[in-house]
Parts: structure tokens; C-alpha cells; sequence
């Protein structure tokens, strides 16, 4: 079984900087693991957009996604956590997820505000060309699980082509209404300077 998760973005999350922001990036792990993959870091913001793809074989029971600050020198400050029980998800269905972040179990010192938004989709078994690892600038890759980022399912890939087109032809649409109100409005406005 292949499970897609997008990670999509975060809103509202702490600010560990003294700027009054965050470089925060999304860590996923299974159960008492290490890290298997993580987000790009996205600087300076407390609403970061990340919109990465993360394609997973065969994995079963809790994702936790752990949201950090990125600090270049010291040690990378917690912003939260969210887990998403994988077994609760149905197959074939394309799910937006609105998570909220929490303190982790055990740390009381933790503080945790915001939330992250993925989309999950889970595929049955097909062929699917074995794959391991995150590629460049990624270093966290575990032999137990096969990754390939950033790449979606076709049908959600079709998806998002379709509402691309739509948006597109919704704002060409939107800019001729009103290249034709504007030459409407001048031409009422000639009209009536020949009429004076």
C-alpha cells in the first residue's frame, strides 16, 4: 500500500526567534523511530507554505509530524506536534487534514501553537518501482521505508492540473469583463463629451 502525504503549510506557529519568528520545517516519524523524512525550512515566517510531497511503502499505525524551529547554531527549537492515525484513513480517498499542534507526552516544558495542513491520499498495492531515500539536501533516510518526494498520485496530480486550468480561466475571464467595462465606461464617457 502507497501513502501520499502532501504537507502542505502552517499557520499561527510560535516564534522561537528573536525577530518574532520562525524557520520552521516538519519532521515525519513512525512510532519510536528517527525522523524518515523532512520539509524544506522556511525562513523567517510563522505561516510557512511548504507544499511537499512525501510517498511512503507500506507503513502502518501513527504518522507523527513534529514541527521545528531551524537554528544555525544550537539546538532547533520545538513548535509542536501533530499524529495521524494512518489506519483511520480509507483507501482511495483524498483527505485534507487541518492538524493541531500539541505539546509532546512527557515534556512539560514543551510549547506548542498553530496548526499544519496535509493532504493524504493512500493507493491499493500496484507495481510501483522500488526507491529509497529523500534526495538532495535531505540526509535522514531509513532502509525500512521507501520515499520518493515530491511526486503525486496521477489522480490527484489530474486534480490539481484541472483546478489550475480553472483558476486560469476564471482570471481570463475576470481581466475581459473588466477590459470590457473599462472600454464600455470610456466610450459612454466620449459619448457624452460629444453630447455637451
Amino acid at each position: 500500500m502507497t501513502t501520499f502525504i502532501k504537507i502542505l503549510n502552517g499557520t499561527d506557529l510560535r516564534s522561537a526567534d528573536i525577530n518574532g519568528k520562525s524557520d520552521p520545517y516538519v519532521t515525519v516519524t513512525f512510532g519510536e523511530e528517527k525522523p524518515i523524512w523532512r520539509t524544506w525550512v522556511q525562513k523567517k515566517t510563522l505561516s510557512p507554505i511548504w507544499n511537499q510531497w512525501c510517498e511512503l511503502e507500506d507503513v502502518k499505525g501513527k504518522l507523527i509530524l513534529d514541527v521545528w524551529d531551524w537554528d544555525k547554531i544550537g539546538k532547533h527549537a520545538f513548535l509542536g506536534r501533530a499524529i495521524v492515525d494512518l489506519g483511520e484513513i480509507s483507501v482511495n480517498e483524498l483527505e485534507t487534514l487541518p492538524l493541531q499542534l500539541e505539546k509532546r507526552e512527557g515534556k512539560k516544558k514543551d510549547k506548542a501553537q498553530g496548526q499544519i495542513y496535509l493532504l493524504i491520499h493512500k493507493d491499493p498495492p500496484s507495481e510501483v518501482e522500488p526507491f529509497l531515500g529523500q534526495g538532495k539536501g535531505n540526509p535522514m533516510v531509513d532502509a525500512s521505508v521507501k520515499i520518493k518526494k515530491d511526486k503525486p498520485p496521477k489522480d490527484v496530480e489530474i486534480k490539481e492540473k484541472k483546478e489550475k486550468k480553472e483558476k486560469k480561466e476564471k482570471k481570463e475571464k475576470k481581466e475581459k469583463k473588466e477590459k470590457s467595462e473599462k472600454k464600455e465606461k470610456k466610450e459612454k464617457k466620449k459619448k457624452k463629451k460629444e453630447d455637451n
